[in-house]
């Protein structure tokens, strides 16, 4: 039965359970009233007494067999809430999966670095996840201890705590192969930029002619004391 099913019969448990409390009722008014005809009439007390005995059993079976119909629909209820938390985490799991085994590449830094946060949100979205994790197994594993033959309780147990111990080291993993990722674009944009820097310095200090008059030797100078001082910075 699915969970709408059993919650419909929970509810019918209950009015049931409500109904039985006349009834109640009424097994304490006739025990008050056999206590009465017992004194007034000794010769029936044997008859009164069994028949006393016989309503006192038949209520505590009613109260039992209440009491344990109660108990299975519970555990009923709680195994449909653990079936579907665990479907719904198990689907979660699966999207992060295919989120951490997409390729990664970049050309550039901000690519790259738009990767690393994407990832870092992802983290937190993992993270967000802890408490339902423990919730759904903490579920599963109470209703293992009311009822060890749910074996599909004690698989699906395993198989959250596994899946999740492999989403974090999913996560670590191509955390680090981000990190690396940024650290070699912001490489190759440096080397890219001194490899162009340079290009135009040797240009520049190839450039043999010292000038035909004073002052354009001293704008040559000038110049040269400015590129000294780029490449010293």
């Amino acid at each position: 039965a699915d969970l709408r099913t059993v919650r419909a019969l929970q509810r019918r448990h209950a009015q049931l359970e409500r109904e039985l409390e006349p009834l109640r009722e009424k097994v304490t008014t006739v025990s008050l009233l056999a206590d009465s005809v017992k004194s007034q009439y000794p010769s029936e007390k044997a008859n009164v007494e069994a028949r006393q005995r016989e309503i006192h059993a038949m209520w505590q079976r009613c109260q039992a067999q209440a009491a344990e119909r109660r108990s299975r629909l519970e555990s009923a209820v709680g195994h449909q809430i653990f079936r579907n938390s665990s479907t719904m985490l198990q689907d979660w799991i699966q999207k992060v999966q295919d989120q951490l085994s997409q390729e990664a590449s970049a050309k550039d830094v901000a690519t790259a670095e738009a990767l690393n946060k994407q990832h870092q949100e992802l983290l937190d979205d993992i993270k967000a996840h802890d408490d339902e994790f423990k919730e759904v197994v903490g579920l599963g594993k109470q209703l293992l201890a009311t009822n060890p033959a749910l074996t599909d309780v004690a698989e699906k147990i395993a198989y959250l705590e596994d899946q999740q111990k492999a989403v974090q080291k999913g996560w670590e993993t191509k955390d680090n192969y981000l990190k690396q990722l940024v650290q070699l674009q912001s490489f190759n944009r440096e080397a890219d930029q001194i490899d162009a820097s340079s290009g135009a310095h040797e240009a520049c200090l190839e450039y043999n002619h010292c000038g035909s008059s004073v002052d354009e030797a001293e704008a040559l100078l000038k110049r040269h004391e400015e590129l000294e001082a780029r490449l010293a910075a």
